[in-house]
């Protein structure tokens, strides 16, 4: 058998992973247009068709799962012990499977065992050995500590010449097995535990297609090792079908954890939820201590029936008095139809998080009654009074009233449960998903309750914390849907609200940090309106407060974590106000804060987060200022304390948002240094940790954002590489993301215009034949946004300024008025005449009018700290 060299199985396995990307029906050209040679093409080609193939379980079951027949004595020729495999010494033959033959070994250097895997002597399909080729590839790309590690791969001396890879050797036992003397929350920390495995294959386009109990390990000391993911995402389609003899138990083992759509000929390509059915499977056999289904001894065609149409588990009738949460979890992973269970691996684990800490689960449907039993669970003093059934429904104020004239002890019960149920739906609430409909729902449906309970007692403590979160949240809704004129009205509110609370109770750290985050966002608001001296102002009142609890606390790492963040919001307003050497101190102060936190609480993600988005930020900032490769150091520091990071925490989605804009903007550096190949790898990273975002929420506006971003930055590294072709295709990706935005997320004003401006950026990348037309489409189409956005009372700033952008410099003639710029200006400065931003841009557009006067003016009228240090009015007048 011929064998790729190393040179070609690199053009093979880069074609290949480009050509995923490409929508299904225009891959075939594709790489025909990229390929190298015809050869190259024709391997690439197979290893989809393989790829696509091995999909339909119900059409070819055996290879479907990886099991083709040995074809008679080839597969017989084993390994002897003592043989060397590279520098592995083969100890003795531990597994066979469709593609290769598994080996215990020893390794010489470092001394260890092994498992060592060999490509079976009768495989001859081309496609089934590249495919046996990918393997330790994904498997290398999968650095979780829940999944076995690859070592290294090679080639058997001539004439042999079969490829190999040595692995992890796992020392363990089935889970289920495992699990069988374990206490309930012992079996599902576990299940858990695998969860976050196989969502990390999932975040690298991997899906296991073989989770069944046999291929999770527990180790002696209870971590789980997932095992054996070549034979289900890289199984090839050689044309046996047959179910070899010694394989049948195999194949009934796999049946029975298979999700339904593996078993019918006309389903859809199963995904990552069919990966979720395979641990609700589990769940339910670690939980009820039996399979779903007993298929051993049942014909083939009998098990793919009972696959198809067995509904499933219910682990109410397996296990008597079962948890309602618990069998809920399991019915909702194990849907017949996948579009009915756990989106994703990390909903299922999440939701099962939940379980284990007594908080409401995500599917079930929210009522007061549900939320006190689960408050109850967790508050023992409220027990008492909840699960009689006395404060189940909203009829509970009522009760309140009634029972303050008669027992006063009771009403301190009731209250306390009350107040410990509202501050737990307002933490809620600050982190719900959704839109802004929702929200405003859920805030109506707290608000009530709650200002009739102040009613009762206008001044218990508790209850003015939680109206002030609810003030919180109704800014952030208001800041959603654009109501600048409303935002800074509103945060006064929650600021006034915090401040009399704190100074009634000094000593209450947790409300001093809250008042903290208070005056953060009401700086906010100003410096969304240019009011740049106002927002230092507030910035610096929350940083006086980080400082005062770091002193108070110093060994309590939110405090330091709070001040790094505090150090990095002011040396980013530094740099937006052009004080760039203020602005470089700061960001030092903020790396050097970071890595304190780290030394104080390395094993706390949160701390190699904030040293991540420091060292990001220090990046940004030399970038603006140093060439060359000083600016270099800092990101790529960043990049490697996000990885780490997301070895510690792989589901979080701040984390992963993070790194991925991290290896973004590390591409472009690349680029700007002409290491085509390293900016092509970082770009597939960036892909593998959004593609883990958009599992989970693919229609958030920050995802699509991302998602629009990396496809800019594929057109501007194409461009470099010589492939106009596809950078416009990449480019146009980018836009209809950017419109999508558009369409669905058009009452957040912010939304839209980042989504805009990567419309404009991108139009930079169009090298078609029509690029004109293209150009003159898209600023007419964005104009018409923005003018709509500007028909509001008081539409934000941004909308202004990009709309004022487009009237003054359009490169569509048609679009440009000056006179339609100074109309809009002029409106800016008399609806916020306190806004340095509107006096800059109305002098910018008296500037165009050869005004000179007037834009001094202007210049005159802006605070020196307001000044811009650059810019057509610093420019005129700022020397």
């Amino acid at each position: 058998m011929n064998h790729p060299s190393p040179e070609r199985w690199s053009m093979i396995r880069g074609l290949f992973f480009r050509a995923v990307e490409v929508a299904p029906s225009e891959r075939a050209a594709f790489i025909r247009s990229q390929a190298r040679s015809d050869s190259v093409a024709a391997d690439v080609l197979a290893l989809l068709e393989g790829d696509a193939a091995s999909a339909t379980f119900a059409e070819n079951p055996a290879s479907a799962i990886g099991l083709t027949s040995p074809g008679g004595a080839g597969s017989s020729r084993t390994l002897e012990a003592g043989s060397m495999v590279g520098g592995y010494r083969v100890i003795a033959r531990l597994a066979e499977g469709a593609f290769g033959l598994v080996y215990v070994a020893e390794q010489q250097r470092p001394t260890r065992r092994v498992a060592v895997k060999v490509l079976r002597p009768d495989v001859t399909s081309r496609t089934s050995l590249i495919r046996f080729q990918f393997e330790p590839e994904f498997l290398a790309a999968l650095t979780h500590p829940g999944i076995a590690q690859v070592y290294e791969s090679g080639v058997l001396p001539a004439p042999d010449g079969r490829p190999y890879f040595a692995m992890e050797l796992v020392d363990g036992v089935p889970i289920t097995e495992f699990g069988r003397t374990l206490p309930l929350r012992e079996r599902l920390r576990v299940l858990i535990e695998v969860c976050h495995a196989v969502q990390h294959a999932h975040s690298r386009g991997i899906i296991h297609r073989d989770l069944k109990p046999t291929n999770v390990l527990v180790t002696p000391d209870g971590h789980p090792k997932l095992l054996d993911f070549g034979v289900a995402r890289l199984v090839g389609n050689d044309g046996r079908t047959a179910t070899p003899a010694g394989f049948s138990s195999q194949l009934i083992g796999t049946l029975a954890y298979l999700a339904p759509e593996y078993a019918q000929a006309t389903a859809a390509v199963p995904d990552v939820r069919a990966d979720v059915y395979s641990l609700g499977v589990m769940l339910f056999e670690l939980v009820a201590g039996r399979p779903h289904l007993e298929l051993v001894g049942r014909p083939l065609n009998e098990c793919l029936l009972a696959v198809a149409r067995t509904p499933g588990p219910s682990l109410r009738s397996a296990v008597r008095g079962a948890d309602a949460d618990l069998d809920l979890i399991v019915s909702t992973a194990t849907r017949a139809e996948p579009e009915g269970r756990y989106a994703t691996v990390s909903n299922l684990a999440a939701d099962l998080e939940r379980y284990l800490l007594n908080e409401p689960i995500s599917i079930r449907r929210p009522s007061l009654g549900y939320e006190i039993r689960k408050l109850a669970a967790r508050n023992r003093l409220a027990a008492g009074l909840l699960l009689t059934g006395v404060l189940s429904t909203l009829g509970l104020l009522g009760w309140l009233t009634a029972e303050r004239r008669t027992s006063s002890t009771r009403l301190v019960a009731a209250r306390t449960a009350v107040d410990s149920l509202l501050s737990d739906a307002m933490k809620r609430l600050n982190s719900t998903p959704g839109t802004v409909e929702t929200r405003e729902r859920i805030i109506a449906q707290i608000e009530g309750p709650l200002e009739r309970l102040l009613s009762l007692d206008p001044a218990d403590a508790t209850l003015r914390h939680n109206r002030a979160r609810l003030l919180k949240a109704k800014a952030d809704v208001a800041m959603d849907r654009g109501q600048w004129k409303l935002l800074e009205p509103m945060r006064r509110l929650v600021v006034n609200e915090l401040e009399e609370l704190s100074n009634a109770r000094p000593s209450d750290l947790t409300l001093r940090a809250e008042l903290a985050t208070a005056y953060v966002q009401l700086g906010d608001a100003f410096k969304n309106g240019g009011q740049f001296v106002k927002t230092r102002a507030w910035y610096s009142r929350a940083h006086a407060i980080d400082q005062e609890l770091t002193t108070l606390a110093p060994n309590d790492p939110s405090t330091r974590d709070d001040l790094v963040w505090s150090y990095l919001r002011l040396s980013d307003l530094a740099m937006s106000q052009g004080k760039q050497d203020e602005a470089s101190t700061l960001a030092d102060q903020t790396v050097a804060c970071a890595r304190d936190l780290i030394a104080t609480a390395p094993h706390r993600p949160e701390s190699h987060f904030a040293l991540m988005t420091a060292l990001s930020h220090r990046y940004d900032l030399d970038l603006a200022s140093l060439p060359g490769d000083a600016e270099s150091r800092a990101l790529t520091e960043s990049l490697e304390v996000g990885r780490d990071l997301l070895r510690m925490a792989p589901s979080d989605r701040g984390y992963l948002h993070q790194h991925a804009q991290n290896c973004i903007k590390a591409s472009h550096r690349e680029v700007a240094r002409a290491r085509l190949d390293r900016a092509r790898e970082l770009l597939d990273e960036a892909a593998a940790r959004i593609n883990e975002l958009a599992l989970g929420d693919p229609e958030t506006w920050r995802t699509l954002t991302l998602q629009s971003y990396l496809r800019y930055s594929l057109a501007h590294l194409e461009r470099a590489a010589g492939n106009p072709e596809a950078a416009s295709h990449h480019a146009s990706q980018a836009r209809d993301i950017a419109w999508h935005i558009v369409d669905a997320h058009g009452s957040d004003h912010g939304a839209v215009i980042d989504a805009v401006g990567t419309i404009y950026r991108d139009l930079d990348l169009d090298f078609s034949p029509d690029h004109d037309s293209i150009v003159r489409a898209e600023h007419t189409r964005i104009c018409h946004v923005l003018e709509q956005l500007a028909e509001s009372a008081s539409p934000p700033p941004r909308v202004l300024a990009s709309l004022i952008s487009i009237y003054r410099a359009s490169p569509v003639p048609d679009l440009r008025s000056a006179g339609k710029a100074m109309a809009l200006a002029e409106r800016w400065v008399q609806v916020e005449p306190d806004s340095p931003s509107a006096k800059i841009i109305l002098g910018e557009v008296l500037l165009d009018a050869a005004d000179e006067s007037g834009a001094r003016a202007m210049w005159r009228a802006i605070h020196p700290e307001d000044r811009p240090r650059d810019g057509a009015l610093h420019e005129r007048f700022g020397r």
